[in-house]
């Protein structure tokens, strides 16, 4: 008779894995639910008996691979054997260090085309040094010769030769000198790892840069990007030291496999292997990085002229200034032309370095895995992006990620067939331009897997489990991220990803919610005004009329309500032209336009009230046949709806003015004139005015759809920056900037509830709603 045994959990997670991922893992291979995976969590549990003892083992590897630590035991209980698969993903990956791979073979033609790069892109900045110098002597030549060929008794003509050439000569010598003196912003402090706490991760590290055939790095950064990088770490001494520093984009960790994410470190480190070919793009780099700034970017001087602009009242110094800003406007111009000249002189054997660092890629992790890399590079991109909104939509209630690289993680790992496939196909459109740094991904692919090299890391353990506290590494990353965006939070405000996804995933199915019922035609604004409900026309028709009639009328219904709300949106740009518009231009049919749209007298509000009427009539047909809860429910929601309309106008007012306020401040900063400066201060005075008289008015307004009892307490707890700029009105328009958007989506959950309830009234008595979808018979 075979003797069976079971597989059990101990309880204990491996190094480096969250609860959150774990409970995925487990909820899709197991096919549980959230509650049952969350007790599998809990201590030391059986997951499955009456196994051979091969499949037991099977299973403890499985869940050893998942992050958890299992056994296998006999029927009764006691241990048999530990779920041994060898090394750590960790230890296998410093055993590289024990191996050396092949180096690329560098051609002739190769450090030909090299040389000859660098070689232009160098004579781009000794250029611009050469005019600078030329126009620097031409000056000076100029004012020590002149009085050669000039008669200098003539005091007048003295001053015309010398005074006006000399101090023209000096501004635009000053100007030419400007990217040599100004100095860049500061940037942000990295994040270092501490590599006394993970010697693992690092002894790894080291491993693979043996098997390369590189030095390994001095330091290691960490970072929230999904990337990985590798650079000299102090710029031109580098070049003598080789000091290098490896950035680690955590997102990027935490969702791909050790053989992935050790493919990736290869590529980079093989950029390295070539040593004239790195000092030589180091060069390359560093030249054009300084010429895109000095063409695009931002430095102290202008920094400082847009400061001054901002501050000055004075006619003529905002005059001086503008004359300063296009002195070095010109100045830009010139470091464009030498900034275009050597970017693509340098692109193609960019391409190339690419192809080459592809290779050491390949040969770690094996040809067959460079599409998912390609693949989960690109998704994690896109989930970074999905997991920032969905952050800035959790920040308007006062709630943030505690964990950014284990949600981006996550939200990649929810991606269905559908999204990957999308991805997939994205690869396939992309081409390589000849501008571009970096071929095209699907010319990468198939270059790699013309390869055929099988790998010689093969560890498909997640890559988290790398380091002995990756989760602690997340975290200390996610608060650098928050505090290098100006975001001040405590520790309350950090939520576990489950609970910031919620939110992003309940504002989608509000949406949903709100283009069913009001068949796409919905738009925040304008308001449903509850008064509608005593409409005579409307409330004669019966439940079912009334939707047939919006079924009837829907597309005009579509059209009205956009082009209202459109006509919303264009009230700064009307109101910006009947301020400061060419008086000429200007009409009495502007400003009835501007005033009707104010007033909500437009053509399409007309036509749009007696839309109105029907979905309030259809609501209260609803309301009507509620009952207990329910009804006591939905009266308390149309009360709410009532009181939020009432507000309305305030709430427009605000969007107006915050648009209306950045135009000023964009004109205002390019020198546009003290009228626009006396607006600016006016605009500014009334948006704090109406801002703290509605806050006022919706202290007085319970609700229960969120926290905070009123829907002033809701609003404080989103803004919690307002209550400590109330004083002050520069800073009370900065951090008041949402608070009428954040009003129109507690306007939008109010709305949605409503719907909610009607929704199910219509579906339980029958009623066909506006969207009839009729089925087709079978053959």
């Amino acid at each position: 008779m075979s003797q069976h045994y079971q597989v059990s959990l101990t309880g204990k997670r491996a190094a480096g894995r969250m609860d959150a991922e774990l409970l995925d893992s487990l909820m899709s291979r197991f096919r549980v639910d959230a509650e049952k995976a969350r007790t599998l969590l809990q201590g030391r549990r059986v997951i499955k008996r009456q196994l051979d003892q091969a499949t037991a083992a099977k299973l403890a590897l499985m869940l050893q691979r998942m992050g958890l630590e299992a056994v296998v035991e006999s029927a009764a209980g006691e241990p048999v054997a530990a779920a041994s698969e060898g090394p750590t993903a960790v230890q296998k990956l410093e055993e590289l260090g024990n191996q050396r791979l092949p180096s690329i073979r560098v051609t002739p033609g190769y450090v030909i085309s090299l040389a000859s790069v660098t070689l232009l892109c160098v004579i781009m900045p000794l250029l611009y040094l050469g005019l600078t110098a030329a126009t620097a002597y031409a000056c000076f030549w100029y004012l020590t010769h002149i009085h050669n060929y000039i008669d200098l008794r003539n005091i007048q003509l003295l001053f015309l030769v010398y005074g006006a050439p000399g101090l023209t000569g000096f501004v635009l010598v000053l100007f030419l000198l400007k990217p040599l003196l100004a100095r860049r912003p500061g940037r942000y402090k990295a994040v270092v790892l501490d590599q006394e706490k993970e010697k693992d991760f690092v002894a790894g590290i080291h491993g693979l840069c043996r098997a390369i055939g590189t030095a390994p790095p001095k330091e290691i950064h960490l970072d929230w990007d999904v990337n990985a990088s590798v650079h000299y770490r102090s710029g031109w001494f580098s070049l003598i030291t080789g000091h290098k520093v490896l950035t680690i984009g955590l997102p990027l960790m935490a969702g791909m496999t050790a053989r992935q994410f050790t493919g990736v470190l290869a590529h980079e480190f093989g950029h390295f292997t070539q040593r004239l070919g790195m000092r030589c793009g180091f060069v390359i780099n560093s030249v054009n990085a300084w010429l895109e700034f000095r063409a695009y970017g931002e430095d102290s001087w202008d920094q400082r002229l847009r400061e001054w602009s901002d501050e000055s009242d004075n006619i003529l110094v905002s005059l001086v200034i503008l004359a300063a800003q296009t002195g070095m406007g010109l100045t830009r111009l010139l470091m464009r032309l030498l900034f275009q000249i050597s970017f693509r002189a340098s692109r193609h054997l960019s391409r190339q370095k690419e192809f080459d660092a592809d290779r050491y890629g390949v040969l770690v992790s094996g040809s067959d895995n460079f599409r998912s890399i390609a693949r989960d590079v690109r998704g994690l991109s896109q989930a970074l992006h999905e997991v920032h909104r969905a952050n800035m939509d959790a920040w308007r209630e006062g709630k943030l990620l505690r964990n950014l690289p284990q949600a981006v993680a996550l939200q990649y790992r929810d991606y269905d067939a559908k999204r990957l496939a999308a991805i997939e196909l994205g690869m396939q459109e992309e081409v390589t331009r000849y501008w571009d740094t970096h071929p095209a991904g699907m010319e990468r692919i198939e270059h790699a897997e013309r390869q055929n090299c099988p790998g010689v890391y093969l560890d498909e353990r997640p890559a988290a489990l790398l380091m002995k506290n990756f989760e602690g590494a997340c975290e200390r990353l996610t608060g650098t991220f928050y505090r290098d965006q100006g975001i001040s939070y405590s520790q309350k405000n950090l939520r576990p990803v489950e609970d910031i996804l919620a939110i992003r995933a309940a504002k989608e199915e509000r949406f949903r919610q709100l283009e069913w019922y009001f068949n796409g035609q919905f738009r925040a604004l304008p308001f449903l005004d509850p008064a509608l409900l005593r409409d005579e026309k409307a409330g004669a028709l019966d439940w079912q009329a009334a939707i047939d009639q919006l079924r009837a009328r829907s597309p005009e219904i579509a059209r009205d309500w956009r082009e209202a709300y459109e006509a919303e949106l264009s009230r700064p740009g009307r109101i910006l032209f009947l301020r400061f518009g060419d008086p000429q231009k200007q009409t009495v049919v502007d400003r009835d336009e501007y005033e009707r749209i104010r007033a909500q007298k437009t053509p399409q509000i007309e036509r749009l009230r007696p839309a109105m009427a029907l979905y309030l009539r259809r609501l209260r047909c609803a309301g009507e046949t509620l009952a207990g809860e329910e009804r006591r429910r939905f009266v308390s929601l149309l009360r709410l709806l009532q009181l939020l309309y009432a507000e309305q106008q305030a709430v427009r007012d605000l969007l107006e003015l915050q648009a209306f306020m950045r135009e000023l401040e964009r004109f205002v900063q390019g020198g546009a004139g003290p009228a626009f400066e006396r607006e600016l201060t006016d605009a500014r005075s009334r948006h704090h005015d109406i801002a703290l008289g509605l806050l006022a008015s919706m202290e007085k307004v319970p609700q229960d759809l969120g926290e905070g009892g009123t829907v002033a307490g809701w609003l404080w707890q989103r803004h919690a920056n307002l209550a400590d700029a109330q004083n002050d009105i520069l800073r009370f328009q900065r951090v008041a900037n949402g608070l009428p958007n954040s009003l129109l989506h507690f306007y939008c959950m109010v709305l949605e509830a409503l719907t909610v309830l009607a929704g199910a009234a219509e579906k339980a008595h029958g009623i066909r709603p506006i969207k009839v979808v009729l089925l087709q018979p079978a053959g």
